[in-house]
C-alpha cells in the first residue's frame, strides 16, 4: 500500500473519531454541523486558514453555509461569518478563554510562550494591568512626536541607502522594521545603531520560525521537542541570540527607562502591524483620486503640533483610509480561536462550553451585504461619519466586545504617522499593471510588490 493510500485511510479513521468526539448538532433537525473532513496531520490549520485563507473563506462558506466547523490539528473550531452570530458569541469576550497555543500546536507555544493575548481570566486581568498602560490611548497620543521623528529618520535612511533613492518602495521589505523599532524604543529606550543592527539580523530568524508553525507536520506535536529537527535547532539558536540581546539591552536601559514590557512583545505583533501599514500604500497608489484627496487634507497641516493633533483624531480622511484598507485586506483571514464561558446557540446549532470559535474576516469585512453594493471597492468615504456602534460586528480589525487588542491605539498612531509623512512628501503610483501578489510564506496578509514613490516638488 502506498504512503498516499495509508495517509488517506488514517485521515478517514481520525475524521470518524473526531466527528464522534465533537457531536455538535442542530437542535431541531439533529443534523451534524457541516465542514471539511479532517486531513492528517494539520486538518485545516494553519496553512489552509492563513496562507490560503482568502480562497478557503469563500469556498467553505459556499459549501457549508454561514456557520460550519473546521479542524485545527485535532481541535474543532466553529467558523462564524455573519454579524448576528458575533453578537451572541462576543458580548462577553472579556470572559472568553483563548485557545491553547492558538490551536497551532506545540511549536507555537515555544515561540509565543506566555503571550498576554492568549491568556484569560484573572491572570490576563492582572498582567494586562502591568503591560497595557504604555499602549493605552493617553500613552499612544503622548508618543506621537517620537513616532513622527522615527518615521522621518527611517524614510531619510531609505532615501539615502535604499530603493527609495530610485523612486521605488517595497511596502513590506522597506517598512517592516519601522513599527518594530518604534515599539522597541518603548521597551528599551533609544536604540543605538548596534542594537538596531542586531534586531535587523534577528527578524528573519523569527520569521523563519513562524513557517514551521504555519506548515505544521511534526512541529505541531509535543513529542517533536525530543527530535533533532531543523525547527528545534533554529529555535535554540534564536532563543540564545534573543536572550543575549535582551540581557545587554536591559543592562543598558534599566537606569534610563525601566520597562515592564515582556521581551516577547516585540516580535509577537511585528507581522500584524506591518501588514496593516503596507496595504495602505498599495491602495493609495492604486487610487490616485483618494490619494489626492488625502494629500489635500494633509497639506493644510503646517506645524508639527497640527500634524500630531490630526494623527490623534478618528474622524479624518487618513483614519478612514486606514480603516478601508483594513476592511479590504484584513490582517488574518480567520481570527485567533477563543471559547465562550457558556453554551451558545448559533443558527440552531448547540455549541458546547469550551468550543473554540473563529471569525471569517473576509466574509464579514468584504462579502457582508452591509458593505454593498461596492463591497470590493476601495472607498474610504464609507467610514466618514460612521461610529463604532454603526460598525460593531460588521467589521473586524482589533477584535469584538469588551476584550480587544491592547495595542490598537499604538498601532493606529504608528500607521497614521508613517502614512502622513509619506503621502505629504511623496507621490505613490503603481508600477505596471501586474497583479497584487502576496507573500506565500507569511501567516499575515502581506503584499509582495514595489510601488513607485517619488518626492513631491
Amino acid at each position: 500500500m502506498s504512503c498516499t493510500a495509508q495517509l488517506i485511510i488514517w485521515s478517514w479513521i481520525l475524521n470518524v473519531f473526531l466527528t464522534l468526539k465533537y457531536p455538535i448538532r442542530h437542535v431541531e433537525t439533529g443534523r451534524r454541523i457541516p465542514g471539511p473532513s479532517y486531513a492528517w496531520p494539520n486538518g485545516q490549520g494553519d496553512a489552509e486558514k492563513f496562507v490560503h485563507g482568502r480562497e478557503r473563506s469563500e469556498e467553505w462558506q459556499r459549501k457549508y453555509g454561514d456557520v460550519y466547523r473546521i479542524w485545527a490539528g485535532m481541535t474543532l473550531e466553529v467558523v462564524l461569518t455573519r454579524p448576528e452570530q458575533l453578537h451572541a458569541i462576543f458580548k462577553d469576550s472579556d470572559k472568553h478563554k483563548k485557545a491553547a497555543d492558538s490551536d497551532s500546536g506545540y511549536f507555537m507555544s515555544r515561540i509565543l510562550g506566555h503571550c498576554l493575548g492568549l491568556m484569560a481570566g484573572q491572570r490576563w486581568k492582572f498582567l494586562k494591568g502591568i503591560v497595557a498602560p504604555p499602549f493605552m490611548h493617553p500613552a499612544a497620543v503622548k508618543s506621537i512626536s517620537r513616532v513622527q521623528k522615527q518615521a522621518r529618520e527611517h524614510i531619510y535612511d531609505l532615501e539615502a541607502k535604499g530603493d527609495l533613492r530610485y523612486g521605488r518602495i517595497h511596502p513590506i521589505q522597506d517598512l517592516k522594521m519601522l513599527p518594530f523599532f518604534i515599539v522597541a524604543e518603548s521597551n528599551y529606550g533609544t536604540l543605538s545603531p548596534e542594537m538596531k543592527s542586531e534586531l535587523y539580523a534577528l527578524a528573519p530568524a523569527r520569521e523563519n520560525l513562524m513557517k514551521f508553525v504555519l506548515f505544521g507536520g511534526l512541529a505541531r506535536f509535543h513529542f517533536s521537542r525530543f527530535l533533532p529537527t531543523q525547527a528545534n535547532r533554529q529555535l535554540q539558536r534564536f532563543r540564545s541570540q534573543w536572550q543575549a540581546f535582551n540581557r545587554a539591552a536591559y543592562e543598558r536601559a534599566k537606569e534610563k527607562q525601566p520597562s515592564t514590557l515582556s521581551r516577547k512583545t516585540l516580535y509577537a505583533n511585528l507581522d500584524v502591524t506591518t501588514g496593516g501599514l503596507s496595504w495602505n500604500l498599495v491602495f493609495l497608489a492604486s487610487n490616485p483620486a483618494c490619494q489626492a484627496k488625502l494629500y489635500e487634507e494633509l497639506s493644510t497641516l503646517i506645524t508639527p503640533e497640527a500634524e500630531a493633533g490630526y494623527i490623534s483624531r478618528n474622524g479624518t480622511y487618513l483614519a478612514a483610509c486606514v480603516l478601508e484598507s483594513s476592511r479590504l485586506r484584513p490582517a488574518l483571514p480567520f481570527t485567533i480561536p477563543q471559547s465562550a464561558p457558556t453554551e451558545r446557540l448559533v443558527k440552531g446549532y448547540r455549541i458546547p462550553v469550551g468550543t473554540n470559535y473563529v471569525v471569517d474576516t473576509w466574509g464579514l469585512n468584504v462579502r457582508n451585504e452591509f458593505w454593498a453594493p461596492d463591497n470590493n471597492t476601495y472607498r474610504p468615504e464609507r467610514f466618514l461619519g460612521s461610529s463604532a456602534t454603526d460598525l460593531r460586528y460588521h467589521f473586524w480589525r482589533f477584535g469584538f466586545g469588551p476584550r480587544q487588542c491592547i495595542g490598537r491605539y499604538t498601532a493606529d498612531v504608528v500607521i497614521r504617522a508613517i502614512l502622513l509623512y509619506l503621502v505629504k512628501h511623496y507621490e505613490l503610483e503603481m508600477l505596471g499593471e501586474g497583479s497584487w501578489t502576496q507573500d506565500p510564506e507569511c501567516w499575515i496578509t502581506h503584499p509582495n510588490l514595489q510601488v513607485k514613490c517619488v518626492r513631491r516638488t
